[in-house]
């Protein structure tokens, strides 16, 4: 019988000591560790089992999970796949393997806890009736309950496996606890930090990054979770109660527990207490809520190492960490508590299965978060994050009158136009009074990633219930890191101080007259400055020509244009994320379109290199007529066929197996339609600009030398004009340093500078008699020219002058003036 590893090279007489870092070795996943041979067993008894309780836990696991994300969705993902590599099971069924990866780590933690509270040295693991009833015992509540613990199982659901034990369980179970044995039993005091969660690095080596972030896991840094009780005014007073409502494995509920400690051992508090209640004490002041239940054990496990220290031998205490649906549930904490924290499920609406969703329907439109109308607000509010309704909820049901909350959420509810409106409305009726939700500060935290492996935009938002109404702007800080690496997730403040710096913002609706509308932050100098370029502009921009999903099918090379009307091409058939088969062609030159790519694109510079083939009629905004393009077009209709695919069975990397085509036009309608393209599409000269930057970068584009018409791609915001003056006065405005302010202030994400963002930039129609708007039309001409001949000193003399003239249009003043460049730097 194969049995797992167990190092014993070099074994002495000391203990080793409980810490994250040694729990993750010993006991963390690796191709011949003991964890991946105790969860293979699992996952065997698991699948063979039909007649023990092991199904109806399977089933009870995948109901209160899906709460969270759509777990069925999830199992769609490359992300099991790596979960499978991960322990090398072939066939596997991925979340019976996922539960038990989850079965293993619940059992680890009770031993865990079991060996802190009493030690296991005294059992002997060779008979395999003693190993069996040991976790026969384990799984019951008389073993807490006589060592004081009532609840430690209170709604555990991993205890499926004694029903299904067998002779190799004991051989996969034996090592674990012979492990353990080499432990100490007490957490380290450690660099004055006292404990830490001890657990989540476990877990992180339990399950690949991918599969936790797609669930919407990310472990809250233990910098971050001190940075948040700072920040909530939370000095470890008994006196406060505290409370994180989507717990996870107990990070916050461990930062608080330290604050207590440290604060009652220096002595620093007015309030005298024995030590020997300080256990029962922290217990009434410190309480956790998770709806996973493998998440309340962990918390629960990682409380009780926090404090078992304090515990006398005869005391009993209740871990007050309970599972519970923090949102709809009606059961709150004992009475309302003084301070709410913690890193609420980052989940997006959609992501969540039918049946959450309409559960939580009512509750969005109580707070009023669901502020959008039409198709998109029956749906819930397109891309409304979960984070968002966990806010209010909390807030409401948990927090005091004058209470703060401080809570890690996705950084767009601050940006995004339309998902984001209802939570900036900072304010909710209760009983036909309005209660506010003052934000007191918000950090910045998008300039770099705080959690592990995420590509998430943080912000921690720090909140105070009140009865009155409050006044912007808002304390705003934007941190940076001034070190490369990245921040471990254990480091503690100071040290993750020490590596960045922060800035100070100030934060406002970007309109006056409606408070929901996007924040604009900026330097509190350059705020005055910056609200006088809003408005809306007199123009509008439009998106660039979008192939529908196969840009290496219409994205081509020119290879030779020939004297009868022809060009030799070939297409790029690497480009984007479907690669095509490589074709060289004879097709209609007047179907051959310069293409301006996003990287052809820089502030006063526009430059082809590629060409585009059109096959878009751009007044009916469909493609040309089948019948007239294989008639006057027959070469460019040939190569198109060559990519169409099959009308009944449409597959992926054909032109009819496009997404959006399957979406927005009939199978009868010409198989090349293309969209992006309308009549402002085949104007002359052009202003574009890349949609997804984190800067303004807009050049003008004109005819080229053999007079055709330049299209730009659907990554690339253009306005369509006839005349080249007013083309470079609108890219001088636009270019200008308020202008680029303004949209950097209230803008992020991919749609950083889509079309929208003329709705807030103020720029008047071109007026060819004033001379203020012919002086920066000119300068914009100078700023190109010096762009070609690369002379940067020029640009940045020119700039300057374009900026004067700018800030005379939108009635700056040279303070204010002064104000943005400082704040933001000088373009």
């Amino acid at each position: 019988m194969n049995k797992p590893r167990v190092d014993t090279v070099g074994v002495t007489d000391e203990k080793s000591q409980l810490t994250p870092e040694q729990i993750a070795d010993d006991f963390g996943a690796g191709p011949d560790s003991l964890a991946s041979f105790a969860i293979r067993h699992l996952f065997r008894r698991l699948t063979q089992e039909s007649r023990t309780n092991a199904i109806p836990a399977f089933q009870q696991w995948k109901e209160l999970f899906g709460h969270g994300s759509d777990l069925e969705s999830i199992t769609k993902k490359k992300s099991v796949e790596h979960l499978v590599t991960h322990y090398a099971i072939d066939d596997a069924s991925p979340l019976k393997l996922l539960f038990a990866v989850h079965t293993y780590y619940a059992l680890l933690i009770k031993l865990l806890s079991a060996h802190v509270m009493t030690g296991i040295d005294a059992l002997e693991a060779d008979d395999a009736q003693t190993t069996k009833e040991f976790f026969q015992s384990l799984e019951g509540d008389s073993f807490w309950s006589s060592r004081a613990l009532g609840n430690f199982l209170e709604g555990d659901i991993f205890s499926w496996y004694i029903d299904a034990w067998n002779e190799r369980t004991t051989t996969a179970f034996d090592p674990l606890i012979e492990k353990l044995k080499d432990y100490e039993t007490k957490a380290p005091n450690t660099e004055n930090r006292l404990h830490r969660d001890l657990l989540k690095t476990l877990y992180q080596s339990l399950l690949p990054s991918s599969v936790r972030h797609d669930m919407g896991e990310y472990y809250t840094p233990d910098w971050l979770a001190d940075l948040t009780l700072r920040e909530v005014d939370y000095h470890g007073a008994l006196d406060q109660r505290i409370l994180d409502p989507a717990c996870g494995s107990g990070t916050y509920l461990v930062a608080a527990i330290n604050r207590i400690r440290q604060r009652y051992e220096q002595s620093d508090h007015d309030i005298e207490i024995n030590p020997e209640n300080l256990a029962a004490e922290i217990s009434k002041s410190v309480i956790g809520f998770d709806i996973n239940p493998m998440a309340v054990l962990a918390a629960r496990a990682n409380y009780l190492w926090a404090i078992h220290d304090l515990l006398g031998d005869e005391q009993c205490i209740e871990i007050p960490v309970h599972r519970r649906d923090a949102i709809v549930d009606d059961a709150a904490a004992e009475e309302a508590v003084d301070v709410v924290v913690g890193n609420p499920p980052w989940v997006n609406w959609q992501h969540l299965d039918a049946h959450r969703r309409e559960e939580l329907k009512p509750l969005w439109k109580s707070y009023g978060l669901f502020s959008l109308s039409g198709t998109r607000g029956r749906m819930g509010g397109g891309k409304k994050d979960l984070s968002m309704l966990f806010t209010y909820a909390c807030a409401d049901k948990y927090l005091k009158s004058n209470g703060r909350l401080g809570f890690l959420i996705t950084h767009s509810v601050f940006k995004s136009k339309g998902a984001g409106d209802g939570f900036r409305r900072f304010r909710y009726d209760d009983a036909g009074a309005t209660v506010y939700l003052h934000p007191t500060i918000v950090h910045d935290f998008t300039a770099f990633q705080p959690f592990e492996g995420a590509a998430t935009q943080t912000a921690l938002c720090c909140l105070q219930k009140s009865t009155t109404s409050f006044e912007y702007p808002v304390s705003y800080r934007r941190w940076t890191k001034h070190r490369r690496g990245r921040i471990e997730s254990d480091t503690a403040l100071d040290e993750a101080l020490s590596v960045l710096d922060w800035t100070p913002r100030a934060a406002q609706p970007v309109d006056d007259d409606r408070d929901t509308s996007p924040w604009l932050t900026a330097p509190p100098t350059a705020l005055s400055g910056i609200t006088k370029v809003i408005g809306h502009s007199d123009y509008r921009a439009y998106e660039g020509v979008n192939s529908g999903g196969l840009n290496g099918c219409y994205w081509v090379r020119e290879i030779q244009r020939t004297l009868d009307g022809y060009t030799v091409i070939e297409n790029l058939a690497d480009v984007g994320r479907i690669k095509v088969e490589r074709i060289r062609r004879e097709v209609e030159s007047q179907r051959v379109f310069p293409l301006l790519r996003s990287g052809d694109l820089q502030r006063w510079s526009a430059t082809p290199e590629n060409a585009i083939i059109l096959a878009q009629n751009p007044d009916t905004r469909s493609g040309i007529e089948e019948s007239r393009m294989a008639e006057e077009f027959p070469k460019t209709h040939a190569y198109f066929k060559t990519f169409e695919g099959s009308p009944r069975d449409p597959q992926r990397g054909t032109l009819r197996g496009r997404s959006l085509f399957r979406r927005y036009y009939n199978p009868d309608d010409p198989f090349y339609s293309m969209y992006g393209v309308g009549p402002y599409t085949m104007r002359p000269w052009k202003v574009c600009w890349t949609r997804i930057d984190t800067r303004l970068r807009a050049a003008v584009v004109g005819p080229d030398d053999d007079q055709r018409i330049v299209l730009p791609q659907e990554t690339i915001t253009f306005i369509p004009l006839d005349d080249p003056d007013e083309a470079h006065y609108f890219c001088a405005l636009f270019n200008s340093s308020p202008s680029d302010a303004l949209v950097r202030c209230y803008s992020t994400g991919k749609g950083f500078a889509s079309a929208h963002i003329l709705d807030r930039v103020a720029i008047p129609g071109y007026d060819a008699d004033n001379p203020l708007h012919h002086e920066l039309s000119v300068r914009s001409r100078n700023c190109h020219h010096a762009a070609r001949r690369g002379d940067g000193d020029d640009i940045q003399r020119l700039h300057h002058e374009i900026d004067e003239r700018a800030a005379r249009l939108w009635g700056l003043d040279g303070d204010e003036l002064a104000g943005i460049q400082q704040g933001f730097g000088e373009v």
